[in-house]
């Protein structure tokens, strides 16, 4: 699990002083494009995490990375993460942010799962669940198309999870017929 005291309190951090600035919603959005940018270049990630790369070389190329497409106080935040030599935690602390975020404005996150698309009906119908169930004011609703799950669905709700996928039933029942109905 990604939520380390360290990380957590980082997040908290980055999260009071974007709220005091009020400049949450693109501080959101700063964080999201540094997560993706890490996550899409192994290079960048692996230079971060590099503990013979000086502290003031890491803080330079991400300057000449960031520097005019997030707020300030984004990039100062990932320079003091830099400077605690704390670098290592770097995507945990990304990742921990957007919880915070979501938990305090009382986002949930939902990913379905399903072998095929479904309408916007259903959608809304999951939408509506998720907010009244879980007390959510907003949901971030994400769809997965898997045919490997056949049919049925797997719904995710945070750290929830719900697998009423045809592949899941048809597991148990190979189980079942492999473990439990052996006659000695």
């Amino acid at each position: 699990m990604y939520q380390s005291l360290t990380t957590l309190r980082y997040a908290k951090a980055l999260y009071q002083k974007a709220e005091e600035e009020n400049l949450l919603q693109e501080v959101l959005v700063d964080i999201r494009l540094v997560g993706k940018t890490f996550t899409e270049n192994a290079e960048l990630d692996e230079m971060i995490h590099y503990p013979f790369i000086y502290p003031s070389k890491k803080k330079k190329i991400l300057n000449n990375l960031f520097g005019k497409r997030i707020q300030a106080v984004t990039l100062r935040f990932l320079f003091l993460i830099i400077e605690n030599k704390r670098d290592k935690y770097i995507k945990n602390i990304l990742r921990n942010f957007v919880d915070v975020y979501n938990d305090r404005q009382g986002i949930k996150t939902v990913t379905l799962t399903t072998a095929i698309e479904i309408g916007e009906k259903e959608k809304d119908s999951i939408k509506s669940l998720v907010k009244k169930y879980f007390y959510a004011q907003k949901v971030d609703f994400r769809e997965r198309i898997d045919k490997e799950i056949i049919g049925g669905f797997i719904l995710q709700i945070e750290d929830q999870l719900l697998d009423a996928s045809v592949r899941r039933q048809l597991e148990k029942v190979s189980y079942t017929l492999k473990y439990k109905n052996h006659i000695v």
